[in-house]
Parts: structure tokens; C-alpha cells; sequence
């Protein structure tokens, strides 16, 4: 998408939301809101080749701004390791940024936004239980794009809605970080998505039905932009369901799988990933029982990747605590990983 284009497209942002400037500004303490979320984390690998231990914090925080009724601004930092570690460490390499800025006008039936943010691709870096289970979801999620997109609610039965956006990657200053440096992105650094203009697009479906029933399932592009590159495409598709109990018991199942073509920009080069989890909750208890990996073909040239977890969960309040094991299978190695997270929430 060519610059005139791109400033086309906003202008038509700006337009049909213009006539709601002519209404007043809400007042008092709704205007604002937050919310966050603080992990404390230690994670022990057992390799064939080495062990690492790693005591880590992440702090997620998000905060809004109504200066119009419908208007907001929207913020996401994240404190979180920024580069991996070497060898044990504790508090390391740990680096504040802007995951999303934007700003955002939502009506009845639809919303549209601006700025920085996190395009809709998937739902397993947000859905998939246990102490790993959304890392490999995390892997390909999009985020920290610039450009802007909207949603739709659909008029039938349950929530579902249509997502859309054109973007291209974050090379201003918030892709920077605060304490442990992240150097800031520069087009000539390549990569999917990585291009000048808003080139690049994801589409996504996402509900839930009464019944228990979820879904999530989009398309990406990412284009390129450096000689050699090629534009990555990328399909996913995840299911969900909650079962209904008339007991202190509930089960929940969840799986998503993905598949690109020119996984990373290089030419014919494909990965799949998986994710597929179960959740049993008691009370203040919870047991997470998950499977997840990827696949590259032989022109992508990674290492087919293995994982299945234990974990075991309480909530204390607002507070909640989980350990579980992981069992990884990388390339034909084997390693194994104990955890321990403390999370609690604050804000809302």
C-alpha cells in the first residue's frame, strides 16, 4: 500500500468518525482507567549439554484516556527481559516499552484505531493455559505494528466479530526500551513486514457462542521490502469450549494450529505450530494438561520442536500461584523444565 493510499485510507478514518468531536467530554473519574498485571517467575532448564537458571519479572500495564465520549487513547507498556540470558541470572536484562499507543473510537457495533498496536492473529499467545502453554502461540502473534484497523460486530447469535488492519512494523522511537537497551528497528533490517508503507494486513474471525463454543481464525500477509526477502502468509485457526458442570468442576479444552508459507521471508520456506491444552478448575484449584510445537520444512532449515506440560494452580485472592514441568524434545535432544510463577492483578 503506496503512501497516497495510506493517507487516503486515514483521512476516511477521520471522516467517519468526525461528527462525534461535536459531542461533549465525559467527566469525573471514568475518564480514566487501568489495569495490569505482575509476574514473578523462575524457570530451571535441565539439558543434556547445560542447565540455566532464571528468576524474571513482567509487568504488563494498560491505560486508557476518554476525552470524547467514544474517544480514547490507549497505552500498553511491558516490563519484561528484553535479551536472553547467557547463563543463571537473576532480574536481568530487563527492559520497560510501548507494546501499543493509539488512539481509538469505538460505537455500538464497531470500532476503529490508529497509532501502534497488535493486529488480531490468533488467540493462543492470549488462551493457552499453564506456565509455557502461550509461548509458542507468542511466536507468531503479530505485534508492535503501526498503522491502523478496525472490528465489527456481527448481528447474530452470540459475539463475533470481524477484525481487519494494514501495518507495517514499529521503527520510531517506542520501539526502543527503557533499562536493558532494544535498539530501535530500521528498514534495513528486513524481515516480514518490515516495509515503508502499510503493506502489510491480517484478517481475523473470532467468537463465542452461548453453549461454550469459541473460535478464532485469520489470514496475514507481512510484505517485504529488502532484495532476497519474500512476504510471509500465514493461516491459523483455533477452537475452544467450556463444559458445562452442575458441580464445583469445570473443563475447559482448547487448540490452535498455524501454517505460513515463506516462514521469515525466505523463499518456499513452511512452518506449522500447535498448541492443545486442558484446563480442570476445582474451586480455588486448576490442573493444565498441554501439547504444543512446530515443524519447519527442509528450506526453512529449523529444528522440529516438542513440548508437553504439567502444571498445577491456586488462587489466593487476587493473587495466584503455579508450578508445572515441561517436557521438551528439540531436534532429537532432550531437555526438561521446572517452574514456578506468582501473578497478581491490580487496577481496573
Amino acid at each position: 500500500m503506496n503512501f497516497k493510499l495510506s493517507t487516503a485510507l486515514m483521512s476516511a478514518f477521520i471522516a467517519m468518525t468526525g461528527s462525534a468531536f461535536g459531542q461533549e467530554a465525559p467527566t469525573g473519574e471514568d475518564r480514566f482507567s487501568h489495569e495490569g498485571v505482575v509476574e514473578l517467575t523462575w524457570d530451571n532448564l535441565d539439558a543434556d549439554t547445560d542447565d540455566l537458571s532464571v528468576i524474571a519479572a513482567k509487568i504488563e500495564y494498560g491505560a486508557e484516556f476518554e476525552f470524547n465520549e467514544g474517544w480514547t487513547i490507549e497505552t500498553a507498556l511491558t516490563f519484561e527481559p528484553v535479551q536472553d540470558s547467557d547463563g543463571d541470572s537473576v532480574f536481568e536484562n530487563q527492559g520497560l516499552f510501548a507494546e501499543e499507543l493509539k488512539i481509538h473510537y469505538a460505537a455500538d457495533a464497531f470500532s476503529l484505531y490508529a497509532g501502534k498496536f497488535n493486529p488480531v492473529f490468533g488467540s493462543a499467545a492470549g488462551l493457552a493455559p499453564g506456565l509455557y502453554g502461550a509461548e509458542i502461540g507468542e511466536s507468531y502473534e503479530t505485534t508492535e505494528r503501526v498503522g491502523f484497523g478496525g472490528d465489527i460486530k456481527l448481528p447474530v447469535q452470540g459475539e463475533h466479530v470481524l477484525s481487519a488492519a494494514v501495518f507495517t512494523a514499529d521503527r520510531s522511537f517506542l520501539s526502543k526500551s527503557i533499562g536493558t537497551e532494544r535498539p530501535a528497528l530500521e528498514l534495513a533490517d528486513g524481515g516480514p513486514g518490515n516495509t515503508e508503507g502499510l503493506e502489510s494486513y491480517a484478517v481475523s474471525l473470532d467468537g463465542q457462542l452461548e453453549s461454550g463454543f469459541g473460535y478464532s481464525f485469520g489470514y496475514r500477509s507481512l510484505a517485504a521490502a529488502q532484495p532476497g526477502d519474500e512476504a510471509e502468509t500465514g493461516l491459523v485457526g483455533g477452537l475452544s469450549y467450556s463444559f458445562a458442570s452442575d458441580s464445583d468442576v469445570s473443563t475447559d479444552v482448547f487448540a490452535e494450529a498455524a501454517s505460513f508459507d515463506n516462514a521469515d521471508g525466505v523463499a518456499n520456506a513452511q512452518r506449522t505450530y500447535y498448541t492443545a491444552g486442558l484446563t480442570v478448575t476445582r474451586s480455588e484449584w486448576h490442573a493444565v494438561a498441554i501439547v504444543s510445537g512446530a515443524s519447519d520444512n527442509d528450506v526453512a532449515g529449523g529444528a522440529d520442536l516438542n513440548r508437553i506440560e504439567l502444571s498445577l494452580g491456586r488462587e489466593f485472592g487476587s493473587a495466584v500461584l503455579d508450578g508445572g514441568v515441561q517436557f521438551i524434545e528439540e531436534d532429537g535432544e532432550r531437555s526438561t523444565l521446572f517452574g514456578l510463577r506468582l501473578s497478581f492483578g491490580f487496577g481496573g
